[in-house]
Protein backbone atom coordinates (compact mmCIF):
# COMPACT_ATOMS: atom_id res chain seq x y z
CA UNK A 1 0.00 0.00 0.00
CA UNK A 2 2.82 2.39 0.92
CA UNK A 3 4.58 1.70 -2.39
CA UNK A 4 1.36 2.44 -4.30
CA UNK A 5 0.86 5.71 -2.40
CA UNK A 6 4.47 6.72 -3.02
CA UNK A 7 4.30 5.94 -6.73
CA UNK A 8 1.03 7.87 -7.03
CA UNK A 9 2.57 10.83 -5.22
CA UNK A 10 5.61 10.76 -7.51
CA UNK A 11 3.42 10.73 -10.60
CA UNK A 12 1.38 13.66 -9.26
CA UNK A 13 4.61 15.57 -8.75
CA UNK A 14 5.77 14.76 -12.27
CA UNK A 15 2.44 15.79 -13.80
CA UNK A 16 2.52 19.04 -11.83
CA UNK A 17 6.04 19.87 -12.98
CA UNK A 18 5.15 18.93 -16.55
CA UNK A 19 2.28 21.42 -16.40
CA UNK A 20 4.14 24.32 -14.81
CA UNK A 21 7.88 23.86 -15.39
CA UNK A 22 9.66 24.42 -18.69
CA UNK A 23 12.58 22.00 -18.36
CA UNK A 24 14.23 23.17 -21.59
CA UNK A 25 14.53 26.76 -20.39
CA UNK A 26 14.63 26.00 -16.64
CA UNK A 27 11.79 28.34 -15.77
CA UNK A 28 8.05 28.48 -15.13
CA UNK A 29 5.98 28.05 -18.28
CA UNK A 30 4.38 31.20 -19.68
CA UNK A 31 1.17 29.29 -20.38
CA UNK A 32 0.23 26.71 -17.75
CA UNK A 33 -2.49 24.09 -17.71
CA UNK A 34 -4.00 22.33 -14.70
CA UNK A 35 -3.95 18.75 -15.96
CA UNK A 36 -5.54 17.44 -12.76
CA UNK A 37 -8.89 19.03 -13.49
CA UNK A 38 -10.65 21.20 -16.04
CA UNK A 39 -11.41 23.70 -13.28
CA UNK A 40 -9.44 26.90 -13.65
CA UNK A 41 -6.99 27.70 -10.87
CA UNK A 42 -7.29 30.97 -8.99
CA UNK A 43 -4.37 33.35 -9.41
CA UNK A 44 -3.34 32.82 -5.77
CA UNK A 45 -3.21 29.05 -6.15
CA UNK A 46 -1.45 29.31 -9.48
CA UNK A 47 1.15 31.58 -7.87
CA UNK A 48 1.61 29.12 -4.99
CA UNK A 49 2.10 26.06 -7.18
CA UNK A 50 4.55 27.99 -9.36
CA UNK A 51 6.50 28.88 -6.23
CA UNK A 52 6.52 25.22 -5.23
CA UNK A 53 7.87 24.21 -8.66
CA UNK A 54 10.64 26.79 -8.42
CA UNK A 55 11.45 25.48 -4.93
CA UNK A 56 11.86 21.95 -6.27
CA UNK A 57 13.67 22.72 -9.50
CA UNK A 58 15.64 25.90 -8.95
CA UNK A 59 16.87 25.76 -5.32
CA UNK A 60 18.82 23.28 -3.23
CA UNK A 61 15.66 21.92 -1.58
CA UNK A 62 16.39 18.88 -3.78
CA UNK A 63 20.14 18.53 -3.90
CA UNK A 64 20.32 15.72 -6.46
CA UNK A 65 20.22 16.85 -10.10
CA UNK A 66 19.25 13.36 -11.29
CA UNK A 67 16.17 13.44 -9.07
CA UNK A 68 15.18 16.80 -10.51
CA UNK A 69 15.70 15.50 -14.04
CA UNK A 70 13.51 12.46 -13.40
CA UNK A 71 10.72 14.47 -11.76
CA UNK A 72 10.50 16.93 -14.64
CA UNK A 73 10.70 14.26 -17.38
CA UNK A 74 7.14 12.95 -17.49
CA UNK A 75 6.86 9.73 -19.51
CA UNK A 76 10.49 8.71 -19.06
CA UNK A 77 11.57 5.80 -16.87
CA UNK A 78 14.41 5.66 -14.36
CA UNK A 79 16.36 3.77 -17.02
CA UNK A 80 15.74 6.50 -19.61
CA UNK A 81 16.98 9.24 -17.30
CA UNK A 82 19.87 7.13 -16.01
CA UNK A 83 21.06 6.38 -19.53
CA UNK A 84 20.87 10.04 -20.54
CA UNK A 85 22.76 11.21 -17.44
CA UNK A 86 25.04 8.17 -17.21
CA UNK A 87 23.76 7.48 -13.69
CA UNK A 88 22.68 4.13 -12.24
CA UNK A 89 18.86 4.09 -12.51
CA UNK A 90 18.52 2.20 -9.22
CA UNK A 91 20.37 5.02 -7.50
CA UNK A 92 17.98 7.58 -9.02
CA UNK A 93 15.00 5.53 -7.83
CA UNK A 94 16.38 5.30 -4.28
CA UNK A 95 16.94 9.04 -4.18
CA UNK A 96 13.49 9.82 -5.58
CA UNK A 97 11.97 7.60 -2.89
CA UNK A 98 14.10 9.41 -0.29
CA UNK A 99 12.29 12.63 -1.21
CA UNK A 100 8.84 11.14 -1.85
CA UNK A 101 8.33 8.01 0.25
CA UNK A 102 5.08 7.61 2.20
CA UNK A 103 5.78 4.41 4.15
CA UNK A 104 4.91 4.05 7.83
CA UNK A 105 8.61 3.71 8.65
CA UNK A 106 9.85 6.68 6.65
CA UNK A 107 8.22 9.81 5.27
CA UNK A 108 10.11 11.50 2.45
CA UNK A 109 11.21 15.11 2.64
CA UNK A 110 8.47 16.51 0.39
CA UNK A 111 5.39 14.93 2.06
CA UNK A 112 7.00 15.49 5.46
CA UNK A 113 7.26 19.23 4.78
CA UNK A 114 3.97 19.82 2.97
CA UNK A 115 1.68 16.86 3.68
CA UNK A 116 0.70 13.81 1.66
CA UNK A 117 -2.24 15.43 -0.14
CA UNK A 118 -1.07 19.01 -0.57
CA UNK A 119 -0.97 18.89 -4.39
CA UNK A 120 -4.55 17.61 -4.55
CA UNK A 121 -5.68 20.23 -2.06
CA UNK A 122 -4.09 23.07 -4.03
CA UNK A 123 -5.05 21.91 -7.51
CA UNK A 124 -8.48 20.31 -7.10
CA UNK A 125 -10.10 21.65 -3.90
CA UNK A 126 -10.86 25.36 -4.49
CA UNK A 127 -12.99 25.77 -1.37
CA UNK A 128 -10.52 24.17 1.02
CA UNK A 129 -8.37 26.19 3.41
CA UNK A 130 -4.76 25.70 2.30
CA UNK A 131 -3.20 28.37 4.54
CA UNK A 132 -1.03 25.80 6.38
CA UNK A 133 0.29 24.44 3.08
CA UNK A 134 0.93 27.97 1.83
CA UNK A 135 2.88 28.83 4.97
CA UNK A 136 4.99 25.66 4.67
CA UNK A 137 5.84 26.30 1.01
CA UNK A 138 6.60 29.98 1.63
CA UNK A 139 8.77 29.13 4.63
CA UNK A 140 10.90 26.69 2.62
CA UNK A 141 10.99 29.05 -0.35
CA UNK A 142 12.33 31.88 1.80
CA UNK A 143 14.88 29.57 3.43
CA UNK A 144 16.17 27.99 0.23
CA UNK A 145 16.17 31.12 -1.93
CA UNK A 146 18.09 33.19 0.59
CA UNK A 147 15.32 35.78 0.65
CA UNK A 148 15.71 38.40 3.38
CA UNK A 149 13.37 37.60 6.26
CA UNK A 150 12.95 40.43 8.80
CA UNK A 151 11.76 37.87 11.38
CA UNK A 152 15.40 36.84 11.73
CA UNK A 153 16.10 40.28 13.19
CA UNK A 154 13.09 40.37 15.52
CA UNK A 155 13.18 38.59 18.87
CA UNK A 156 9.40 38.58 19.06
CA UNK A 157 8.04 35.55 17.19
CA UNK A 158 5.39 36.86 14.80
CA UNK A 159 2.58 34.31 14.30
CA UNK A 160 1.86 32.99 10.83
CA UNK A 161 -1.64 34.05 9.81
CA UNK A 162 -3.33 33.84 6.46
CA UNK A 163 -1.57 36.00 3.89
CA UNK A 164 -3.31 39.35 4.23
CA UNK A 165 -2.58 41.34 1.11
CA UNK A 166 -3.71 44.76 2.34
CA UNK A 167 -3.11 46.99 5.35
CA UNK A 168 -3.82 50.68 5.72
CA UNK A 169 -1.11 53.08 6.88
CA UNK A 170 -2.46 53.38 10.43
CA UNK A 171 -2.59 49.62 10.91
CA UNK A 172 0.94 49.16 9.57
CA UNK A 173 2.30 51.96 11.77
CA UNK A 174 0.72 50.28 14.81
CA UNK A 175 2.42 47.04 13.82
CA UNK A 176 5.80 48.79 13.53
CA UNK A 177 5.36 50.45 16.94
CA UNK A 178 4.59 47.08 18.55
CA UNK A 179 7.56 45.19 17.09
CA UNK A 180 10.13 48.01 17.31
CA UNK A 181 11.21 47.31 20.91
CA UNK A 182 11.92 43.68 19.96
CA UNK A 183 14.16 44.35 16.97
CA UNK A 184 17.63 43.01 17.74
CA UNK A 185 19.35 46.24 16.74
CA UNK A 186 17.07 48.28 19.02
CA UNK A 187 17.65 45.86 21.90
CA UNK A 188 21.39 46.13 21.34
CA UNK A 189 21.09 49.92 21.63
CA UNK A 190 19.18 49.55 24.89
CA UNK A 191 21.73 47.06 26.22
CA UNK A 192 24.64 49.33 25.31
CA UNK A 193 22.98 52.22 27.14
CA UNK A 194 23.23 50.37 30.46
CA UNK A 195 26.22 51.21 32.63
CA UNK A 196 28.54 48.61 34.14
CA UNK A 197 27.41 49.74 37.60
CA UNK A 198 23.73 49.20 36.75
CA UNK A 199 24.39 45.73 35.35
CA UNK A 200 26.59 44.79 38.28
CA UNK A 201 23.92 45.80 40.81
CA UNK A 202 21.25 43.85 38.89
CA UNK A 203 23.29 40.66 39.12
CA UNK A 204 24.08 41.35 42.78
CA UNK A 205 20.33 41.38 43.48
CA UNK A 206 19.76 38.20 41.44
CA UNK A 207 22.63 36.24 42.96
CA UNK A 208 21.87 37.27 46.54
CA UNK A 209 18.05 37.34 46.45
CA UNK A 210 17.64 35.05 49.47
CA UNK A 211 19.90 37.21 51.66
CA UNK A 212 18.61 40.67 50.75
CA UNK A 213 17.13 43.12 53.20
CA UNK A 214 15.99 46.74 53.33
CA UNK A 215 16.13 48.72 50.12
CA UNK A 216 17.88 45.87 48.25
CA UNK A 217 15.02 43.49 49.02
CA UNK A 218 12.45 46.12 48.00
CA UNK A 219 14.21 46.71 44.69
CA UNK A 220 14.43 43.00 43.89
CA UNK A 221 10.75 42.60 44.73
CA UNK A 222 9.97 45.47 42.36
CA UNK A 223 11.98 43.79 39.61
CA UNK A 224 10.04 40.55 40.12
CA UNK A 225 6.74 42.43 40.01
CA UNK A 226 7.64 44.27 36.80
CA UNK A 227 8.76 41.08 35.05
CA UNK A 228 5.73 39.10 36.23
CA UNK A 229 3.30 41.79 35.08
CA UNK A 230 4.97 41.94 31.66
CA UNK A 231 4.92 38.16 31.32
CA UNK A 232 1.22 37.94 32.16
CA UNK A 233 0.08 40.90 30.07
CA UNK A 234 -2.10 39.72 27.13
CA UNK A 235 -0.45 40.20 23.77
CA UNK A 236 3.04 40.56 25.21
Amino acid sequence: MAIIKTRSFIEDLRRTLHSFWDKDNCCIRTEVENIFTSRKLSEDRKRLIKRFCVLLMDTDFIRDSAVKEYLCSLGETYEDVGKRLNVNPDRIKRRVFYYCSMSDKYCGKIPAKFGETFLTEILTCPGQDISQIEQAINREYVRCCGIYNPQDEILLSIPHGSNTKQSDDAEFERFISVISPYIKLEMDRVKNSLTAKQCGYFWYLVNNQYDLSGVDYERFTRLKTICSETQNTPGV
